[in-house]
């Protein structure tokens, strides 16, 4: 499930509007509607204050080395991320990806 999934379904579940949504989490309409249809690109604090009307949260963590990956496993950018100490996080729509500085 992606987060766009996630939030949609408990939206209904709350039998919110995506309208009342937003006023209920304190972001724009726009930011709603853009988070809903997977926008890979929002800021995850915003993302955070819908998360919260659910009681959740979206955090950057930790991975063991072994388990390090990016979206595109195939992709060059792997190995070069992984050479720099890079972890990509990446949510089930590839929402957030995150360099780790070391």
């Amino acid at each position: 499930m992606t987060i766009a999934e996630f939030v949609r379904a408990n939206r209904r579940k709350l039998h919110l509007t995506q309208p009342q949504m937003a006023v209920r989490a304190g972001v724009g309409l726009r930011f709603m509607r853009e988070l809903e249809r997977g926008k890979p690109t929002l800021r995850i604090d915003k993302i955070n204050d819908v998360l919260k009307v659910f009681g959740g949260r979206l955090v950057a963590t930790d991975v063991p080395e072994t388990r390090r990956t990016v979206a595109r496993p195939d992709s060059r950018k792997r190995v070069d991320l992984l050479k720099r100490g890079c972890e990509a996080v990446v949510s089930a729509n590839d929402l957030i990806r995150r360099c780790l500085s070391k």
